[in-house]
């Protein structure tokens, strides 16, 4: 039996193998495609424009109009995390029906925190 059970637990692994790499090809693909989708849609403009209750106008600024998200990630200071530093970070999901307070607000909740409530200089020289 055992002579059996190596070539089967080697094509398993194999096709595993395979399957991941499939899946991270993937994965790269759809990554490439929403680095490079614009970052301004007239369709989410017209989407808030057409709600009263958003309480602010949405409009197409000229200077990212054809910006990417990509080209947006970089100019926001997004730098890219290796793939093995993410393999070890445990994935941590909630139920929708979770119940979230309306209101929260961290200065209260959290008093001893010195840090919290001092708003640093934001300005950019």
């Amino acid at each position: 039996m055992a002579p059996t059970i190596l070539p089967l637990a080697t094509l398993f692994l194999a096709f595993s193998a395979s399957f991941l790499r499939i899946g991270e090809a993937e994965a790269d693909r759809l990554t490439a495609h929403k680095l490079n989708s614009h970052i301004l849609q007239e369709s989410i403009a017209k989407e808030v424009n057409e709600n009263p209750g958003a309480g602010w106008k949405a409009a197409i600024n000229p200077r990212f109009s054809n910006s990417t998200v990509g080209q947006f990630k970089r100019l926001l200071g997004v730098k890219q995390t290796p793939r093995n530093e993410l393999s070890s970070i445990p994935v941590v999901t909630h139920p929708k029906s979770l119940n979230l307070p309306k209101e929260f607000d961290a200065r209260t909740a959290w008093p001893q925190c010195s840090t919290i409530g001092r708003i640093l200089d934001q300005v950019i020289l």
